[in-house]
């Protein structure tokens, strides 16, 4: 079964609840979304004022865990979208439990809104952890809407917060600039929410063609991504078929316009 956490971030008075079916009360309608998987559905709801990014607020949703594996939990989420289970395998995105392997809950990464991204995936590789997505999608980010709050709005209110948020950052996953080496950044659990001991990162930067030296990367990674890098991976798919074994793959991305330009 997929359960689903939400945090939804309102302006109270203004703003609908998420919580809300949307057609009717569940009385009146009970074969809506939210009605039909009630059980399987926790919200919390937060004065969108405290808003400091989605990083802080998918470490809120994460207290929402309770021993069941979960899936990239957004913090907006169409209130129609109809979570089905249907014996669908899901091998989680971004957010696998255990003791040692909390990649979200860097409650410090405040006011990060570009950059989770490598942040957890650089987390999760360094503990041996493969990323896979359902066949199908349960759920989806809707970027549709229009004059909505966004977090950004809320920037008097924690001066300096997003600075010392994406140092702490790069540098718990070494992605820091020469020039920002010495800055400050909150070290707070940072071997607790830090790097793993099973894959060495510099394999995920050399694999996937990231210079962290110059800070750049390779161009036009999108062209390989999919079929071309299933063809070049599954090979070495492990035996129980947990992840690809990484130390016999001996696959560097180059950017197919560069070779091509030589």
């Amino acid at each position: 079964r997929i359960r689903i956490g939400v945090v939804d971030q309102i302006n109270f008075g203004e703003d609908e609840l998420c919580s809300k079916p949307p057609n009717g009360s569940c009385e009146e309608n009970p074969t809506q979304a939210l009605c039909l998987y009630k059980d399987q559905i926790d919200f919390l709801t937060l004065d969108a004022a405290l808003s400091v990014g989605p990083v802080f607020a998918r470490h809120i949703v994460d207290r929402l865990y309770r021993g069941c594996f979960t899936g990239q939990k957004m913090n907006f989420m169409d209130a129609e979208a109809h979570c089905e289970s249907n014996s669908m395998r899901l091998c989680t995105v971004a957010e696998l439990k255990s003791d040692a392997c909390c990649f979200q809950g860097c409650n410090f990464d405040r006011w990060i809104f570009q950059g989770e991204e490598i942040s957890i995936g650089l987390r999760g590789f360094s503990y041996g952890y493969d990323y896979y997505t359902p066949e199908r999608a349960a759920m989806y980010h809707f970027y549709g809407r229009k004059e909505i709050p966004m977090f950004w709005e809320n920037t008097q209110k924690y001066k300096g917060s997003g600075y010392l948020g994406m140092n702490r950052l790069n540098s718990i996953i070494h992605m820091q600039p020469k020039s920002e080496m010495n800055h400050t950044w909150i070290r707070t659990d940072e071997i607790k929410y830090g790097l793993g001991q099973v894959r060495d990162i510099n394999l995920f930067f050399e694999t996937f063609g990231i210079h962290v030296e110059t800070q750049t990367v390779e161009a036009h990674l999108c062209t390989f991504v999919g079929k071309p890098m299933q063809k070049k991976f599954i090979p070495y798919l492990r035996p129980n078929e947990m992840g690809i074994d990484y130390d016999k793959l001996n696959y560097r991305f180059v950017d197919p316009k560069k070779k091509k330009k030589k």
